[in-house]
């Protein structure tokens, strides 16, 4: 198992770093320790009060996943800051049915991101089981094919 989830980061690092090099311009600096600590954290805390988005930032859907097949759903948001036109971080809120109702917010950090802030990411990961795991990272594959193949 730790083979897989090594290739699949391996796999998506290379993926990030090719658009970087070949698709993606104007990408954010990094993200930092308090935008991972809101998506990770306070998001969650924001939907349940009912409170106002974080000043300087706006949160943009780029999927939804709520076909609950194989007792797990996803959504995928883009956080932006407010001045840039590329995304800071990318919300992933996985809903996980499987063995108990859980769910899960996890930031998946900008390229550029220092590795303590990968480190944390690689970190929350772990958290899910193995099979919410693997199907996290077939969903974030697709979605970076995708990606590629539709930037100019």
């Amino acid at each position: 198992m730790k083979h897989l989830i090594l290739s699949i980061i391996l796999n998506l690092i290379f993926v990030v770093a090719y658009s970087q090099n070949k698709v993606v311009t104007n990408i954010p600096e990094s993200t930092t320790l308090e935008e991972f600590n809101y998506l990770t954290k306070g998001y969650k805390i924001q939907i349940e009060s009912g409170l106002d988005m974080k000043k300087g930032y706006r949160l943009e859907d780029i999927h939804v996943d709520d076909s609950i097949k194989n007792n797990i759903s996803y959504e995928f948001k883009n956080l932006y800051r407010n001045k840039d036109i590329k995304p800071c971080a990318t919300l992933i809120i996985v809903h996980s049915y499987a063995i108990k109702d859980k769910t899960y917010y996890l930031c998946l950090p900008n390229i550029r991101s220092t590795p303590e802030i990968w480190n944390k990411y690689f970190s929350s990961f772990k958290e899910l089981d193995s099979k919410d795991q693997l199907l996290l990272s077939f969903y974030i594959s697709i979605l970076y094919s995708v990606a590629l193949d539709t930037a100019k």
